[in-house]
């Protein structure tokens, strides 16, 4: 995984990051002569970086002030993120408080100091807001900062300016990643008191928070070693771990991220459900790019599948889940058809069957494996949807009565206005082809093809074809 590295300050000269970190490759933004310098602006500057260099998703590493930036990135860029690191940050993007009592509390960890007595007057006055010139210097000692590296004024204006934070827009950002968390904090720090850290780590899902004894504001001074063991393994390559399924291109799991090889198909399913997502259409996998393997980048749905269950498990044939699948069928479609659309037809699915459904209890989170993506027109998906989901593929103990009903069921859903005998022989038409069409890729060399008509399902839909007359 790719690292996106953001110096804190704000606008500090990355210099001052001397500390190494894993990763296939380390981008440093230095944002000092960006166009637009506010916090929120700078969000763009950021994006135009990895978007420069290529990379689907970045391990996503800030320092101090830099924070700031970092979470705003997830209001809108939190899909590009894999994971988060936040070496000592600042809090302002959030609007948590930090007290003047909360940090002379820390202050007082310093006490063994010879310095102590000095800087912590010049604390009690920066705080209370009649700070002398000389105090600030005299406060970086709690902070273990260089005067050199202090901000430039100018710049740190132009970073806080009147709307550069929403505490309130961050906050359901940060509260909406899924991607892990690292919160670091160092145990002497006036600057971000932990204190205020372990709040701050509180607010996402899945974070972790750790404190390095008697480190202040830079970390990797005080402790090397604790901070790049730290680092180094919560930002240790994450395992490809192989997903059930997948015939045709396969897939393996990568963090929060879909790995696959790409296909004739590639360009248009990411067209597609790019577009889709623009639309405000979520519920189908996010793309994001090719990963520097030559792979597709798709974000990992979260929810349960079949998997390689036989038989398929009890929620495929629920109500509720069957509705949803309605729905979620008429909100594709109608979006789909704000992407392409000619003589009637739009871009469909072709294979919206249970082992292709991520379910999160009876809601449907979507659908994977968008590879037979393919112009037709709507009643093709609704047809494949009513063969699989309802079921009409043969005798599986449901009575003709319960057939109708859950075909009713799904029709409602999907806001069908023609006669179910349409919809029927649809099914009929779909079933058939796809045995015919299975038989044809199996002949052509196939190897998933080959595979499902040995297996017998290409006769499977045959049977369904010519049974269904019996099965209502």
């Amino acid at each position: 995984m790719s690292v996106l590295l953001v110096p804190g300050g704000p606008l500090l000269d990355p210099a001052y990051l001397p500390f190494e970190l894993p990763g296939e490759r380390v981008l440093v933004a230095d944002l000092r002569f960006a166009p637009a310098r506010r916090c929120d602006q700078l969000v763009d500057a950021l994006e135009e970086l990895r978007e420069a260099h290529g990379i689907p998703v970045v391990d996503l590493v800030a320092h101090s002030a830099g924070a700031n930036l970092a979470v705003r990135y997830l209001e809108r860029f939190a899909h590009r993120v894999a994971r988060l690191v936040l070496v000592t940050p600042s809090v302002f993007a959030v609007g948590l408080p930090v007290s003047a009592e909360t940090r002379s509390r820390t202050a007082e960890l310093s006490r063994d100091e010879p310095w102590f007595e000095q800087s912590f007057a010049a604390l009690q006055r920066v705080g209370a807001g009649h700070g002398e010139p000389d105090d600030w210097d005299a406060v970086g000692r709690f902070t273990g900062s260089d005067p050199a590296e202090e901000p430039d004024p100018v710049l740190a204006a132009e970073f806080t300016a009147p709307g550069a934070f929403d505490p309130t827009t961050t906050r359901a950002a940060v509260a909406g990643f899924a991607g892990e968390v690292l919160v670091l904090a160092g145990e002497f720090d006036v600057g971000a008191p932990p204190a205020v850290l372990r709040e701050f780590a509180g607010l996402f899902p899945r974070a972790r928070f750790v404190e390095l004894p008697r480190a202040r504001h830079f970390p990797w001074r005080d402790d090397p070693a604790g901070f790049a063991q730290v680092v180094r393994s919560f930002l240790a390559p994450e395992e490809p771990e192989d997903l059930p399924g997948g015939r045709n291109l396969g897939a393996v799991r990568i963090g929060r991220t879909v790995r696959k090889a790409t296909g004739t198909q590639t360009p248009t399913v990411q067209a597609l459900l790019g577009d889709l997502h623009a639309q405000g259409f979520h519920r189908v996998p996010r793309p994001l790019g090719i990963d520097e393997a030559g792979r597709e980048v798709w974000e990992y749905l979260r929810g349960s599948t079949i998997g390689t269950q036989e038989p398929w498990p009890d929620w495929v044939f629920g109500d509720a889940l069957l509705t949803d699948v309605g729905h979620w069928l008429r909100e594709f479609h109608d979006a789909s058809e704000q992407f392409w659309s000619e003589d009637g037809r739009i871009l469909g699915h072709q294979d919206l069957a249970p082992y292709n459904a991520v379910v999160d209890g009876e809601r449907l989170v979507g659908f994977v494996d968008w590879d037979l993506v393919a112009p037709s027109v709507p009643l093709r998906d609704l047809a494949f949807v009513a063969l699989r989901w309802v079921p009409l593929m043969g005798q599986d103990g449901r009575t003709p009565e319960q057939r109708w009903r859950r075909l009713g069921t799904l029709l409602a859903a999907y806001g069908w206005r023609g006669s179910e005998e349409e919809v029927l022989d649809a099914v009929r038409v779909r079933a058939q082809d796809h045995a015919d069409g299975l038989r044809q890729a199996a002949l052509d060399g196939w190897g998933p093809a080959v595979e499902l008509v040995a297996e017998g399902v290409a006769d499977e839909f045959d049977r369904a074809a010519a049974g269904l007359a019996g099965l209502l």
